[in-house]
């Protein structure tokens, strides 16, 4: 956990110092692409190691409410409620940069995939999940997240053009269009 925290934090300051941009005023659109993909996945998976965070504090969470009434006298309870807050605060500040910075086409399912994959993997770790597992499970376990990376990362990049065009039209998948 501990050196997850830090790898988060290493990488907001490594994004922080090099890719420093301009703010761009809200009515103007750059002609080009004003950012890169690892400056993207940078704050996408920023966002999404804090939101597994929050889904391991809630399973936390759900373990001390099985011994009710006599939980809420207990600091754990209010620990976790505390760093739960304060992880989703920490989250959905992340998640929003990542839309206010990025087309909303790449932004979603990184995060969502990312937020899956790290949940499963926090929880396993965590509560002991994977001990369980024999070696040709922890293979497909494996295999099945390499798929899931490659799987966002064709579906992002094969339709950026397209639905870049769509949203700034106001069509289907944001812009001022909303549903047609």
């Amino acid at each position: 956990m501990r050196a997850g925290g830090a790898l988060s934090f290493a990488l907001y300051l490594y994004e922080r110092a090099v890719f420093r941009k301009p703010a761009i005023p809200q009515r103007e659109k750059p002609a080009e692409q004003p950012w890169s993909p690892l400056q993207l996945a940078i704050v996408c998976m920023i966002a999404a190691y804090f939101a597994a965070l929050c889904q391991l504090l809630l399973k936390s969470q759900w373990g001390m409410f099985q011994h009710l009434p006599g939980a809420f006298g207990t600091w754990q309870l209010w620990g976790i409620v505390l760093l739960f807050i304060l992880t989703d605060v920490v989250m959905e500040v992340f998640r929003q940069r990542a839309l206010r910075d990025f087309p909303a086409l790449y932004v979603v399912p990184i995060i969502s995939a990312m937020l899956l994959i790290g949940s499963i993997v926090m929880g396993g770790v965590c509560f002991g999940e994977f001990e369980v597992l024999s070696r040709g499970e922890g293979g497909g376990f494996a295999a099945s997240v390499v798929m899931c990376v490659i799987g966002v990362a064709v579906l992002s990049s094969g339709g950026g053009k397209k639905g870049a065009k769509i949203a700034e039209e106001g069509g289907e998948g944001g812009g001022e269009g909303g549903f047609s």
